[in-house]
């Protein structure tokens, strides 16, 4: 298709479906989820404190994930962080930095409420622990062009914990849990 072929020849344009569909659309539908969460935690008096602490390090990782991949991708975007689609309708863009600053608030609260290990997962590394979010804030700060918090960061996730390794055998690389 036409906007299939843009993708190959690198000439994207701004009514490219893929892209408002695919991208913008879904990013900003998996940040309404992560914001419904975090909405609902604080009214829900028969969830244990633990497990709040952890949803909302899950949620807030999420949310943190989309608005960076959506900044890098289109630049300005509206910073959503509420359901209400009555003002969130009619958000206005906010400016890049804006946004990563909402991206370190969310991540740090997800370092310091997220177990450091996959022990809620059964050991399958599918949810955000501490130390995922850990990296991803490694990785703002370096577009962010903070190299001493980045660096600071990266040294802690390598020294302080057993869970991340380099493998030496390829046929590992791509197999669960890698």
């Amino acid at each position: 298709t036409p906007e299939n072929d843009q993708f190959q020849s690198n000439s994207l344009t701004p009514t490219n479906g893929i892209i408002g569909n695919s991208f913008w659309g879904n990013g900003f539908s998996i940040i309404y989820a992560a914001n419904s969460v975090l909405e609902g935690l604080t009214s829900a008096p028969n969830i244990s404190e633990s497990a709040k602490n952890k949803l909302t390090g899950e949620a807030k990782f999420v949310r943190a994930f989309c608005n960076f991949y959506l900044c890098n991708l289109f630049g300005d975007i509206p910073l959503v962080n509420e359901t209400n689609w009555r003002n969130t309708k009619s958000l206005s863009r906010a400016s890049v930095s804006q946004v990563y600053q909402q991206i370190i608030v969310d991540l740090n609260d997800a370092v310091n409420l997220l177990p450091p290990d996959y022990d809620i997962s059964y050991g399958q590394r599918i949810i955000p622990n501490k130390w995922s979010a850990s990296a991803l804030l490694a990785r703002v700060y370096l577009y962010e062009k903070r190299w001493e918090d980045a660096e600071r960061l990266s040294g802690e996730i390598i020294s302080q914990n057993s869970l991340f390794n380099l493998d030496s055998d390829l046929r590992n690389v791509f197999k669960i849990n890698s």
